[in-house]
């Protein structure tokens, strides 16, 4: 195969790996304080409830819409149904939407219009949620409408009341005309009407007083930490479907978590959490006790507290990362480099395998950041090399901040042995990264070319161009090659044609 074919095809495969991406990954820091609640419709229109478990049944339950509300200038209920008395006071606030399915059993209505009326204990103050405007026939058709409650016009239920809808019926034939019945369909899951409604479901009674730390010297539970937590269900404990804890700092997941019921009523449940951590060989550092529940409408929610726990405590270690503790080997564009941090370990002599918490941090070019953890093992009195790989993606300045030991997560207490204490455990480089010059090997040409392209948006067009010039001048030479054989095939077949 020729070189420029070989050029052509390497360019492209390069130019393929050069488009691969590392997604890059975030996670919140709070439950939020008010979440959507859906509310579905079962039962008869005369007596019917509200309920936040969703439908599992494929058959419909239906309601008929009365004639009256066909006709111009008129409307009917078409009925009325109630969620569970509230177990919890809360308030409503933010976009309630409303949404329910229609067809006809006979015939069509032409302009069908449905309104939501929602009040507390069906009392006179009311929100009035009107739905898209529609023709119904036999195909179920949706119909769904919103409205935003904020200030004065917030909703309030107190301990013992109940949400209550009366779904209004509006169509628009006229009065000789009998030839539609309209029904509302509900309880199903493909027809799933019902109202969502934004209010603060769920309470997490956590707080710091909630957390007790017995250490090794405890009459039980030794190295284990235990959490109390209370959570209040506005709809009950039947709107419960799980809940969970988490123990989590930089680099480290707890795992042995048990927990007991301490008390449990229609409204609330009371948890004591255990996390063993001795057992889990949990390293120093400050952690996020995590409580989490879901609900049946499928929101989490959760409340943390943070708490410093040391179980490496040493009576003298000086961690030290001075400020020419970096070096940065094979940095160049496109390349995977390495970072090598030099720290050091003091203070009292014969404590081996200490393993402190590092952080590296980079500042790409683009001011985004990247973070490696490691945690190393290193014994008092003593140095050691950590070198990480880091992929450097762009040319330009980079930041590589590196800190052993950090104050929001220590790994250990630190004493003040070289007179500063955790004053030494950063230390920060700034690098130039550009394109790793030629070398004598012509083995890696391809690579000058696609750094040429990645750097020199106009060079892209005239590679493509010279591609093009150096294949139209390979056919040009084929094609001449190839007549100039014809003319001596037909020279030599003159010469002797017997």
């Amino acid at each position: 195969m020729s070189k420029p074919i070989t050029m052509l095809i390497s360019f492209i495969l390069l130019a393929t790996l050069a488009m691969i991406s590392i997604p890059m990954e975030s996670e919140g820091a709070s439950s939020p304080a008010v979440q959507p609640v859906k509310f579905y419709m079962y039962g008869e229109s005369d007596n019917g409830n509200l309920s936040s478990v969703k439908p599992t049944s494929s058959d419909d339950e239906t309601a008929e819409c009365p004639d009256g509300g066909d006709k111009q200038f008129q409307q009917a209920s078409v009925g009325i149904w109630r969620s569970v008395p509230f177990k919890r006071a809360a308030t409503i606030s933010g976009t309630v939407s409303f949404q329910v399915w229609a067809k006809t059993t006979q015939g069509t209505v032409d302009d069908v219009q449905f309104t939501c009326q929602l009040t507390v204990n069906g009392d006179q103050d009311q929100v009035d949620i009107q739905t898209n405007t529609n023709d119904t026939d036999s195909s179920a058709k949706l119909f769904q409408g919103s409205e935003n409650l904020q200030g004065p016009n917030t909703m309030s239920v107190g301990v013992g009341d109940f949400l209550e809808i009366e779904i209004i019926y509006d169509g628009n034939d006229d009065f000789l005309d009998d030839s539609g019945d309209t029904v509302i369909l509900y309880g199903s899951k493909p027809h799933p009407s019902g109202i969502e409604t934004p209010f603060q479901s769920v309470v997490i009674d956590f707080e710091e007083s909630d957390i007790e730390v017995n250490d090794e010297n405890a009459d039980e539970d030794q190295e284990t930490i235990m959490v109390t937590t209370t959570i209040r269900y506005a709809l009950g404990m039947d709107d419960m479907m799980e809940f969970d804890f988490k123990a989590t700092t930089a680099g480290y997941d707890g795992s042995l978590f048990e927990y007991d019921i301490i008390e449990e009523e229609e409204a609330f449940i009371t948890l004591e959490w255990k996390w063993r951590y001795g057992d889990d060989h949990a390293p120093s550092g400050t952690y996020d006790l995590n409580v989490t529940t879901e609900d049946r409408s499928g929101n989490i929610w959760w409340q943390t507290q943070s708490l410093r726990i040391i179980t490496n405590t040493r009576p003298s270690i000086d961690f030290v990362l001075g400020e020419t503790g970096i070096v940065v080997e094979n940095a160049y564009t496109k390349k995977t480099g390495y970072i090598n941090a030099t720290i050091g370990c003091y203070g009292e002599e014969g404590l081996k395998g200490l393993m402190p918490l590092m952080i590296f941090e980079v500042t790409t070019p683009e001011a985004t950041k990247d973070i490696i953890y490691a945690s190393p093992a290193i014994n008092t009195e003593s140095t050691k090399i950590v070198t990480v790989p880091y992929y450097f993606n762009a040319s330009g300045t980079y930041i590589i901040k590196v800190e052993v030991n950090p104050r929001d997560y220590p790994s250990y207490e630190e004493s003040n042995d070289l007179g500063d204490a955790d004053e030494n455990n950063e230390a920060t480089l700034t690098i130039t990264v550009g394109n790793k010059p030629k070398t004598g090997s012509d083995d890696e040409w391809y690579e000058e070319i696609l750094n040429d392209i990645e750097d020199e948006p106009l060079y892209q067009g005239g590679i493509v161009a010279a591609i093009v010039v150096v294949i139209s001048v390979i056919a040009l030479i084929v094609r001449r090659r190839r007549s100039f054989d014809d003319e001596y095939d037909d020279e030599y077949d003159d010469d002797y044609v017997l």
